[in-house]
């Protein structure tokens, strides 16, 4: 058992955001959120934290002399674990103050001094590598910072590589996650979703920002209903069939009698490939006018797709660049790696 990732879930820093996806400021869109800011109401999950940083940093007791945090969230724990390795301690701000000295560190003097740099929590790394070289502009030798917890993001390591700082995460995502998952605190599919997103956060944002534009529709209108616009050539009422797109004009019918009340419109896709090329015409006409004239609502493609990857890969590409829908129907009878496409989408 990972002691340290079940002292942050019982500090309560893990939140599901499913419904309400959380946008960092590097702009990357996540189904989870985690706040380390909570630690310090919870003196037994920080304890836990402090006396793991501790084992963290042992090897690295000759690489520096004082303990750095960053601006507000690492300076608890920066001061903390300075106090318990009896080493001076200095916060770095994030923006020199306005008056005063306009320093960013604040707190001793780093010239020639060799720092640790600890912050909270890294996404993309860009405040903490500001922050070493803020340290290094004042004179720092800095070769090392220490994480709490790190999403892991394959460009936050490119960076602190790039700037020659040595990264150490205390608890990994992955292995808070997964403490969660044992806890039950997610279930096995929200955890397949998670690690879904973490494989491709700036790609798995999109799914996020998919499924909040349909909480945001059905909160606008309170309502979940889903209509199908299953449009069958055969079943059309008469005065539709001398119309030049029949099944368009039927459909736009349907939608300009239902859209106030409405949070999605899920067209199946076998009524319009029954009809070839004029079938699926309309069914892109159909999505299109959703499309132009009311843009928030939420399309579904009830495609009921399964295949092997690389033919779902073509599905993919059909359904949602072609013919523009937000979401579609699948099968999961092949498994998971028949639907990657999808997921990936």
């Amino acid at each position: 058992m990972d002691k340290t990732a079940h002292a942050l879930l019982d500090a309560g820093i893990l939140t599901l955001r499913f419904d309400q996806p959380v946008t960092f400021k590097s702009g990357i869109v996540s189904p989870v959120y985690l706040d380390n800011r909570l630690l310090t109401f919870h003196p037994q999950a920080w304890h836990t934290v402090i006396e793991s940083l501790q084992a963290l940093v042992a090897p690295l007791a000759e690489r520096f002399e004082i303990v750095a945090g960053i601006e507000t969230a690492g300076i608890p724990h920066s001061a903390a674990l300075a106090y318990v390795l009896g080493k001076p301690s200095v916060f770095v701000r994030k923006q020199p103050k306005e008056h005063g000295m306009k320093k960013r560190v604040e707190g001793g003097d780093v010239d020639g001094r060799r720092v640790l740099l600890l912050e909270d929590q890294i996404s993309t790394g860009g405040s903490s590598l500001s922050g070493v070289q803020a340290l290094r502009d004042e004179g720092a030798i800095v070769t090392d910072c220490i994480a709490i917890t790190s999403y892991g993001f394959v460009e936050a390591h490119a960076a602190f590589e790039s700037a020659g700082v040595n990264l150490h995460v205390l608890a990994p995502f992955a292995s808070i996650v997964a403490a969660a998952l044992e806890r039950a605190m997610m279930t096995v599919a929200q955890h397949e979703m998670v690690l879904a997103w973490l494989a491709n956060p700036k790609g798995g944002g999109m799914v996020a920002e998919i499924v909040e534009k349909y909480n945001r529709r059905a909160r606008s209108v309170d309502s979940l209903l889903c209509v199908g616009l299953d449009s069958d050539i055969e079943r059309l009422p008469a005065r539709f069939s001398d119309e030049q797109y029949p099944q368009f004009a039927f459909n736009r019918w349907v939608i300009e009698q239902t859209h106030p009340f409405v949070a999605a419109y899920k067209p199946n896709i076998a009524f319009y490939e029954a009809r070839g090329e004029a079938g699926l015409a309309e069914l892109r006409m159909t999505i299109d006018y959703l499309r132009s004239e009311h843009a928030d609502i939420f399309t579904i493609c009830d495609a009921k797709r399964a295949d092997i990857g690389s033919t779902n890969s073509g599905y993919v590409r059909a359904i949602f660049d072609l013919m523009g829908f937000d979401a579609v129907t699948l099968h999961p009878y092949l498994g998971g790696e028949a639907l990657e496409p999808f997921f990936g989408a």
